[in-house]
């Protein structure tokens, strides 16, 4: 269950303790559902969403709809089946849906990730599509699958989007601990402030607040821009890659050449309970580098960095190493966990 506020964000740590505590007391009277509160449905939600991702100042629509893009777009039979066909056809995009039935059943990972598009990689192949879109169920993440037909991973969704928003509008970016070091390199091509929060997308929303960041967003995919609204969504995703494209006239394999690109290694283990303990122990055999402990153990060499933290939704601990080659990010998460044993 996934709780706003009133905003229509993700509720903070600090609301999530206030309703925690509400929940837990004991003298709360029970009502009967039907008689609390009011349902509302708006058919026309999605029209206006469309609208207002379109509206947003930084774009150029109509040299979008020049490129006459031809898309493969994977919905996964989820949230986002009717708003992310439709929003390509507005771009004057040539469309192709697949997995686009919500029904309920995705046919493959739910998770937007390079394993789980394989469907998605030979249809933007046999079709000779200039670039496949692959949602998550409730379409706030995006993945993109390459002219030539390679998943690119999603850090580069977050990086592509960042080039189009910094190359016509410069200010403060904002990321979590764990997204690649490709958004800060971007950042700093356009000479931009870059700041990073804990993971979690609330926690992201907060400090982009207080910095008053132009984007920002997580590595997973989730694209953030403010003036449309402080949430991640594969809509925006969609439109500021397709922008971005547009404006350099450049092919998705050839886009990604246009700044610095890292390997990403993710790992994971059964959280002892003596976790604190080692990660503290770990912490103090270290030197002659930058930690940074906002959100467990951040560690930044020269040429790569290791994050290690606690899950947010499950009794293990998360190892992320960033490197300009898989072997050095593997290297480095395997040294690592020689220090936590």
């Amino acid at each position: 269950i996934k709780l706003f506020n009133r905003k229509g964000e993700f509720i903070s740590p600090e609301q999530y303790e206030v309703f925690r505590k509400i929940k837990d007391r004991s003298d709360l009277p029970l009502s009967d559902y039907r008689k609390v509160g009011r349902l509302t449905a708006d058919e026309s939600a999605v029209e206006k969403h469309i609208k207002r991702v379109l509206s947003q100042p930084i774009l150029n629509i109509r040299k979008i709809r020049r490129r006459k893009f031809k898309v493969v777009v994977d919905c996964v039979n989820g949230g986002g089946y009717i708003a992310a066909p439709e929003l390509l056809r507005k771009l004057g995009c040539r469309v192709v849906v697949i997995n686009g039935t919500p029904d309920g059943k995705f046919p493959r990972g739910a998770e937007p990730i390079p394993k789980h598009l394989t469907q998605l990689r030979k249809k933007v192949l046999a079709e000779k599509a200039d670039i496949g879109f692959a949602l998550d169920p409730d379409a706030d993440r995006l993945a993109i699958v390459s002219d030539m037909g390679i998943a690119i991973g999603e850090e580069h969704t977050l990086a592509l989007a960042m080039m189009a928003v910094l190359s016509k509008r410069t200010g403060p970016v904002v990321v979590n601990m764990s997204t690649s070091r490709m958004c800060q390199d971007v950042a700093e091509m356009y000479g931009c402030r870059f700041f990073r929060s804990k993971v979690g997308e609330a926690n992201v929303v907060d400090i982009m607040r207080r910095k008053r960041a132009i984007a920002g967003g997580e590595g997973n995919g989730g694209v953030i821009l403010p003036t449309s609204h402080y949430g991640r969504d594969s809509l925006i995703g969609i439109v500021l890659v397709l922008q971005y494209l547009a404006d350099t006239r450049l092919a998705v394999s050839d886009a990604i050449k246009t700044y610095p690109n890292y390997v990403i290694v993710k790992d994971k283990g059964e959280l002892p309970n003596d976790f604190d303990i080692k990660l503290q122990n770990m912490r103090a055999k270290l030197s002659d580098v930058n930690i940074d402990e906002t959100d467990g153990i951040r560690i930044d060499y020269p040429d790569s960095w290791v994050h290690i933290r606690r899950s947010n939704t499950e009794p293990i601990f998360r190892i992320i190493s960033e490197a300009r080659s898989r072997s050095l990010a593997a290297r480095q998460i395997r040294k690592i966990k020689d220090l936590l044993s």
